[in-house]
């Protein structure tokens, strides 16, 4: 294995024939501040560069992030359109139903339960048909429950080739045995054969009427063309995947992009790390400052904008984030980069809460400068401020931002006024309610 120190790396001088092409020598002793800015590039959370709120704006957002976490709750915004409203402003929410529609998107699970473009499918396919794991004990109790309903899933299946896309709430429970959990899911048999088929690739999700899923018959689902596509090895698979990761981040360990993506599913990530970096595709970084044994990597073709940001061409923004967003889906990372300690409190009993049941972190350039505790009023289209948290009173003087940063997300709401309950007092003046 290479040492970071024994590389001979070249400085970016343009591309040819899709090839990053260098010519001088490059430090690869990364700052923490070029890694944090060249994270939120690379998230499109800056202002470097805009996309389009339209369509073809939402496909290349999804393509660059890799997934987009489906998240139903309510409080302010589904998580996905919150995704994407971070990056593109105000976008026409419709856009997504249509891509849906024409096939376009998909969803999977990635790193959770994800919107994907189509084009990514085939990275799946394995997967699927390699559930339920027979090696682990979840993956057994699933086969059997499966086997012990097997009239339930041919039921299913029959009803859906017979009517079309039909949600949930449309199939009887001919279940034999009950599904049996100490959680949501207890009784709950045909949602539960609906999700055990959805992981095995036999349906899909055709579209969402509000937070109702329709389910079809995956055949009904995928473009033609798939229907000629041989299953992709895996360690093909990984490669890629792994790459996308990568370019998502910025720079990251091992760790890091086991846990992003297809999280969880690389099984022989040592090995594709050496395939990637041995063809100079990914190379190694000194991240000044981690006590992380492990080596960091970044993606060649991100030495570019690696060398933009060095340049001094950051040109940073204030704004909010989901709690599921990916720039903090890893909470490790997100401590560890930005020494930003979050987690999502929707479980936590309301007495504990130390912050608020939906809580929105606010980022400011490459430092995360506070959090709101936010509830959107759909009927009288008011947005309620619970409360706002400052990270530090070093940020007493960027109350506007803040104050800008919530005029937006009411904009995209639809909310007509704008309500604060309680505020630092260094941000009274900045943070009033408006009608």
């Amino acid at each position: 294995m290479r040492n970071w120190k024994d590389v001979s790396i070249l400085s970016i001088n343009g591309e040819k024939n899709g090839v990053v092409v260098l010519e001088k020598p490059i430090d690869l002793r990364i700052t923490p501040v070029e890694a944090r800015r060249l994270f939120i590039t690379k998230q499109r959370l800056d202002n470097s560069s805009k996309l389009e709120s339209g369509r073809r704006g939402i496909i290349q957002l999804i393509r660059e992030l890799g997934c987009v976490q489906i998240d139903p709750i309510s409080a302010v915004a589904p998580s996905q359109f919150l995704v994407l409203w971070s990056r593109l402003g105000n976008y026409d929410r419709s856009l997504i139903g249509e891509l849906y529609k024409d096939r376009t998107i998909f969803e999977y699970w990635a790193h959770q339960l994800s919107i994907l473009l189509m084009e990514d499918y085939p990275l799946f396919i394995s997967g699927m048909q390699n559930f339920p794991d027979p090696d682990s004990v979840w993956g057994r109790r699933v086969s059997k429950w499966l086997k012990d309903n097997s009239k339930l899933e041919k039921y299913v299946i029959s009803e859906l080739k017979k009517k079309g896309a039909l949600s949930s709430r449309e199939f009887e429970d001919k279940s034999e045995r009950h599904w049996s959990s100490s959680g949501w899911s207890n009784n709950r048999n045909v949602s539960r054969m609906l999700q055990f088929l959805f992981f095995q690739g036999k349906v899909m999700v055709s579209e969402r009427r509000g937070n109702v899923k329709m389910w079809d018959l995956a055949e009904r689902c995928l473009p033609m063309s798939f229907e000629t596509q041989g299953n992709l090895p895996q360690d093909k698979i990984e490669c890629i995947a792994v790459q996308r990761a990568l370019k998502a981040l910025g720079v990251a360990n091992r760790n890091q992009i086991r846990k992003h993506f297809l999280r969880g599913s690389y099984p022989n990530l040592n090995k594709t790390l050496d395939k990637l970096e041995s063809e100079s595709k990914i190379l190694r970084v000194e991240l000044n400052g981690s006590a992380a044994k492990q080596p960091w990597y970044i993606h060649r073709e991100d030495l570019p904008t690696l060398e933009k940001i060095r340049n001094g061409e950051w040109n940073p923004k204030t704004v909010l984030l989901s709690p599921f967003d990916n720039l903090i889906c890893d909470r490790g990372r997100t401590l560890d980069m930005f020494g930003f300690d979050y987690s999502i409190e929707i479980y936590v009993p309301q007495h504990l809460r130390k912050y608020g049941y939906y809580v929105l972190p606010i980022l400011h350039g490459d430092k995360f400068i506070a959090r709101i505790d936010p509830v959107f009023k759909k009927d009288s289209k008011q947005l309620i401020i619970n409360r706002v948290y400052a990270e530090s009173e070093k940020s007493a003087q960027l109350g506007d931002e803040v104050s800008n940063a919530v005029s937006d997300l009411a904009e995209f709401l639809g909310a007509t006024n704008v309500r604060y309950e309680k505020v630092p007092s260094f941000w009274k003046k900045s943070l009033k309610s408006k009608a």
